[in-house]
């Protein structure tokens, strides 16, 4: 992602826990002889006696997992807080567990139950509103206003009554240990979550991914080649646009192809190159006093400032190529 998100710490991270210790601590601890409701912690205990689809399908879950062995259990519970540890999926230190992999009971019961965690649990009345209040604490603490995955869509800002996508970054459909797990779930447009990412999963690129949530990593830079600048009858860039990233290549790639970024940027730049440098003209025939170098390097200095604001970062990108193009900067010296 162009750049990664601060994590907060919030209340709402209690409905992970509660859900670790469900599988964990009840269900892979089933047996005949302790009922459901005796093993459940307090909190937990109490939606479960208000919510009859969560009584029932918890006390379900129970009943069939009283026949796993012992070595299916401690699958169960290791995947679980392997599946949990999205840093080091991410930087590949150790191995993502497939659901194909695990036991029945998780694929066909847990699963389904899991999701509700996200889809029912996270909106009922005893938390009202906590899905957007970690929401607006989350941006106000990283400050954004555009999109941190591909900086080209303005998002819903602290104080909006609205929240962006919660995009499940390893997907709640393959990944469900995850489904709360605020670590896994990353604000994000509607364009990259559902147009472009969509159900793919992070790891089947080439298994190398940035973590959302790495606040010591650099954002990206972005920088752009272009061999010759012509334009057709739509003013539209008819010349390739070649895109250089700052940062790990192969984490690179794999964003390029989750999100297609490599495409959108080029989409907008050929759309809105021929645009951004008549305005850079129109400035340098207003500033007759000053060379078409100096005028470029104070919109570069005045674009970074918000850069994220308005494609800004894009138009920097062309305008620091346009500066070691001389054969381009002729047109405009006076």
């Amino acid at each position: 992602m162009l750049r990664p998100y601060t994590s907060i710490i919030h209340r709402i991270s209690a409905l992970h826990s509660m859900l670790e210790y469900l599988v964990c601590e009840v269900w892979c601890k089933a047996n005949n002889t302790v009922a459901c409701v005796n093993l459940l912690q307090d909190d937990f205990k109490e939606l479960y006696l208000q919510l009859n689809w969560l009584k029932n399908s918890t006390d379900f879950i129970y009943d069939l997992c009283k026949s796993l062995s012992e070595d299916q259990r401690k699958l169960i519970v290791d995947s679980f807080h392997n599946n949990n540890r999205i840093k080091d999926l991410c930087n590949g230190t150790i191995p993502i567990v497939e659901l194909n992999v695990l036991p029945l009971v998780v694929q066909n019961e847990m699963k389904t139950l899991l999701e509700c965690f996200y889809s029912r649990l996270l909106d009922i009345k005893k938390v009202p509103g906590e899905k957007l209040d970690y929401y607006n604490q989350l941006i106000k603490t990283n400050k954004f206003k555009t999109c941190p995955i591909c900086g080209l869509a303005d998002i819903e800002t602290e104080d909006s009554p609205y929240i962006e996508d919660y995009d499940h970054f390893f997907p709640k459909a393959h990944y469900p240990f995850a489904v709360v797990n605020f670590n896994n779930l990353v604000p994000t447009c509607d364009k990259c979550n559902k147009k472009h990412k969509g159900s793919k999963k992070p790891l089947d690129h080439n298994g190398k991914v940035y973590y959302p949530f790495d606040a010591g990593r650099e954002e990206i830079d972005v920088t752009i080649h272009i061999d010759t600048i012509e334009f057709d009858e739509h003013e539209k860039l008819i010349d390739e646009i070649n895109f250089i990233f700052s940062g790990d290549s192969d984490k690179n790639s794999t964003w390029n192809w989750l999100y297609d970024i490599v495409d959108r940027y080029s989409r907008i730049c050929k759309r809105d190159t021929y645009s951004w440098l008549r305005e850079l003209k129109r400035e340098i025939e207003f500033n007759p006093h000053k060379t078409t170098e100096e005028i470029i390097d104070f919109k570069i200095d005045n674009f970074t400032n918000d850069k994220y604001d308005d494609k800004k970062f894009l138009k920097i990108a062309l305008l620091k190529e346009i500066k070691n193009k001389q054969e381009w900067m002729s047109i405009y010296h006076k």
